[in-house]
């Protein structure tokens, strides 16, 4: 059985790499959100790298949801990742949610890749 991840692995290798970035595809605030990436090994490790690893997982969290919590100002002076940095908290129930299901998604991989090892032993 391999190695599972936590949502403390999680949350530690967002917060060491430029994990998040905003889906500037949208005009309006109100329609953007932040895409987490997260990359795992076939052996459990999170890596910072998509070349170094074996898949890639993805969640995001709406942009709105930080603009609420941070201020109520125009964002226009203030870059958007300075302000989400300081939001990547697992006390804030959101965003403990994103790194949950990332966990969640990893782990099943994870599993899949036992089952699948189990099977071909048979």
């Amino acid at each position: 059985m391999r190695k599972h991840v936590t949502i403390e692995d999680i949350h530690e290798i967002i917060s060491q790499t430029d994990a998040g970035y905003i889906d500037e595809s949208k005009s309006d605030d109100e329609d953007l959100y932040m895409i987490y990436t997260v990359h795992a090994c076939e052996d459990g490790t999170l890596v910072q790298h998509s070349e170094d690893c074996d898949k890639t997982f993805v969640d995001h969290l709406w942009f709105r949801d930080y603009k609420n919590v941070c201020c109520n100002e125009d964002f226009s002076d203030v870059g958007y990742c300075d302000i989400c940095y300081v939001l990547e908290d697992l006390d804030r129930a959101d965003f403990r949610e994103l790194c949950e299901d990332l966990a969640d998604q990893i782990n099943d991989w994870l599993d899949s890749l036992d089952e699948d090892e189990e099977e071909d032993e048979d």
